[in-house]
């Protein structure tokens, strides 16, 4: 039989500007095809689980294959279909309950020399926590007062039984939302002190998001507002007249990020992202392992195909590394060598039109990329931010999502608290013995940070 999802392969004198077209369709056509496949399984094995069946369960690959690609989403559904007429239910899994989780956390804690008592675990889990989340906020403001760059990833996080995100940003600090958006990412950095101000940052976003003139000049007539809270800016939104959505979306972005800078955020300070368009603000550079992962899940049809592939996933690996020495070793001479070889790599022809798309698109990013020739002190991938937010995930499938605001706040403060002693080389357990006990021999977090930052600055 043969196989269909394979394309001949046809000589180079007969590939007409037809035959070119039709088997560019034909590859969009199969790619379509392929993308569909796991949302269309997704929904099948949903509707399985809901009629009381099984979803078809997810088989693990050979050992003998190699995982090409770390930690990919923790969340993916099982592929495949539902698979056969069994109407036997799932059985919910066991949690324990929370009075037991207490009591070995207790005994754990004894464990580790800290002498806390049963009640205290449950004050600290409940409520007296907004030291630890004040001090939580502060990691933000400091990192992003103190740091040339972040890197910043989100995921799934439930609250409430109901689908929502954490944002990971500068490698160590978490918030969960109910929504992924540029708004929000703003609204974060803003670290609980929202500002909407109309100053020139603002306008100038607002040119660039290329918002219709008579809004843009009814915000114009109100430059150096400065507003406080989400519902006032709600209300002065409608007080100007300013009502589609679209309109609304774009001036409220603006606002927050001349709310950002009239409170001291670098414009210098670099974004480094996976190419998510809530995190394209202000100096944007992209990671080049996700981008390089563009090119390696494409699905080639026939023997030349998987081999222009495999041929310019190496050209893209060794530019990368030619990167990473330019990096280590900035030498401005270097600049105009390796700027050809971008753009010989992701301009280039091959048999595989699928792939000459792709590259075409990522060369219309090729600022973002190659921004390290300019900033040779920003990471060239987010793999800080992609290891925070696996574990993350990991701890999301074990517990679960939270129930209440403040399990919420908790979980994302003491997940940041965790993450940041780790990176300081602090034990996690000792800082909380030392705040619990109130000894004050662990510094605050954001002073440690503050003051390595300045030794760092001083070493030439």
């Amino acid at each position: 039989m043969p196989d269909h999802n394979q394309l001949p392969h046809i000589a180079e004198a007969q590939r007409t500007p037809l035959v070119e077209q039709l088997l560019e369709q034909i590859e969009h056509l199969l790619e379509e095809n392929r993308r569909q496949a796991e949302p269309i399984q997704q929904l099948r094995d949903e509707i399985a689980v809901l009629k009381g069946q099984k979803a078809k369960p997810k088989c693990k690959p050979s050992g003998m294959e190699t995982e090409t690609e770390a930690g990919g989403d923790a969340d993916g559904a099982d592929e495949g279909d539902s698979g056969g007429d069994e109407v036997t239910p799932r059985r919910p899994r066991k949690r324990p309950g929370l009075s037991k989780r207490r009591k070995l956390l207790h005994e754990q804690l004894r464990k580790w020399g800290i002498d806390i008592s049963v009640g205290q675990i449950d004050a600290l889990l409940s409520g007296a926590t907004e030291d630890f989340l004040l001090e939580k906020d502060q990691l933000l403001i400091t990192g992003l007062a103190v740091s040339r760059y972040i890197t910043v990833d989100d995921s799934g996080a439930r609250h409430q039984g109901n689908n929502g995100y954490v944002t990971q940003i500068g490698n160590d600090w978490f918030a969960s939302t109910g929504s992924k958006s540029r708004i929000n990412f703003l609204q974060l950095l803003h670290a609980g002190n929202l500002t909407y101000t109309l100053n020139a940052h603002a306008l100038s976003y607002f040119q660039e998001e290329r918002l219709p003139k008579e809004p843009l000049r009814r915000l114009q007539a109100h430059t150096q507002a400065t507003i406080s809270h989400v519902a006032c800016w709600e209300a002065h939104l409608d007080a100007l007249g300013i009502e589609r959505e679209c309109h609304r979306r774009i001036a409220t972005e603006g606002a927050l990020l001349g709310g950002l800078i009239e409170k001291g955020f670098a414009l210098d300070l670099a974004i480094v992202s996976d190419g998510a368009r809530q995190f394209a603000i202000l100096l944007h550079a992209l990671c080049w392992v996700h981008a390089e992962r563009l090119v390696h899940k494409l699905i080639p049809l026939n023997a030349q195909q998987r081999e222009d592939q495999e041929r310019v996933r190496g050209e893209i690996w060794e530019l990368y590394a030619d990167l990473k020495a330019y990096q280590r070793n900035p030498d401005p001479a270097l600049v105009p060598t390796l700027t050809a070889r971008f753009d010989a790599i992701f301009t280039q022809r091959t048999a595989f039109a699928t792939l000459n798309q792709t590259l075409k698109r990522l060369h219309g990013h090729k600022e973002k990329l190659l921004l390290v020739l300019k900033r040779p002190d920003i990471v060239l991938h987010t793999n800080g931010s992609e290891g925070d937010i696996r574990d993350y995930v990991k701890w999301r499938k074990i517990s679960g999502g939270t129930r209440s605001d403040p399990g919420k706040r908790c979980r994302d403060g003491f997940a940041s608290l965790k993450k940041t002693c780790r990176k300081l080389g602090i034990s996690f357990w000792d800082y909380l013995g030392d705040r619990i006990n109130g000894h004050g021999t662990i510094a605050p977090l954001p002073d440690i940070i503050r003051e390595r930052a300045a030794a760092a600055s001083t070493v030439p």
